[in-house]
């Protein structure tokens, strides 16, 4: 009976050969037509199709990731190349103009589905809110506390503070001939963060809560810290 049924599978499957064979040709050939096409398509009558750029970044979302890992500056030699505005990817453009910020962020403005990346649970913040309506009504809920009044009579003398850890921070860092400062790093890990951290815990101002962040003195723990993580292996 054993052998029966193997027999009977060997031929349940020497007959599915010629239709696996067709459906591995049949992706082939629409593979080969789809992508050929959706590439014409970005290149010659997406809506974006107009803006200059480098020929791959019309092409391929691609390109966007060749461009993010090159060097820092790679960006600002495609803007010297084809202008203040360029496409880098078939749905992206890139701006170098400040003067152009107000036309694409204005309150009427719409963010990507990117931003639903950062979004914890089903409910979305102020931050990840994507239509502007959902932005502006949770946005007025924060207005008051976040005014320039609020910020002067609250705020301004631990502010100053951080700016004047910060200014400190830097200048001893680039006092070191030969080596680069990725001044970013000290803005986006500590300073941004010695921020906010002030602007949630007011009443932990002295000697509590807020200075036990205090990134920006310590920055060079932060960093070998993120290091660290970066180069353990997890298990």
């Amino acid at each position: 009976m054993a052998t029966s049924w193997n027999k009977m599978d060997l031929v349940d499957i020497a007959a599915q050969i010629p239709t696996i064979a067709g459906l591995c040709y049949l992706t082939a050939a629409i593979a080969f037509m789809y992508i050929p096409s959706v590439c014409v398509y970005n290149r010659y009558f997406h809506p974006l199709a107009g803006f200059p750029g480098p020929f791959l970044g019309s092409l391929t979302e691609w390109y966007l990731v060749y461009v993010i890992c090159s060097v820092p500056t790679f960006g600002l030699e495609l803007h010297k190349k084809y202008g203040p505005i360029i496409r880098l990817a078939p749905n992206m453009l890139s701006f170098s103009d400040a003067t152009l910020l107000p036309q694409v962020y204005h309150r009427y403005a719409d963010k990507p589905r990117f931003y639903d990346s950062w979004m914890f649970g089903k409910t979305a913040a102020m931050f990840q809110s994507l239509k502007h309506e959902d932005h502006y009504a949770k946005k007025r809920l924060v207005a008051p506390c976040c005014s320039m009044t609020t910020m002067k009579a609250n705020h301004e003398e631990k502010i100053s503070e951080c700016i004047d850890e910060l200014c400190v921070k830097i200048e001893e860092r680039s006092s070191k001939a030969g080596k680069p400062l990725d001044f970013s790093e000290h803005l986006r890990q500590a300073y941004l963060l010695d921020l906010n951290t002030i602007h949630a815990l007011i009443n932990n101002y002295t000697g509590g809560f807020w200075r036990m962040f205090g990134l920006i003195l310590c920055m060079a723990k932060l960093e070998a810290v993120l290091l660290k993580a970066a180069t353990t292996k997890a298990y």
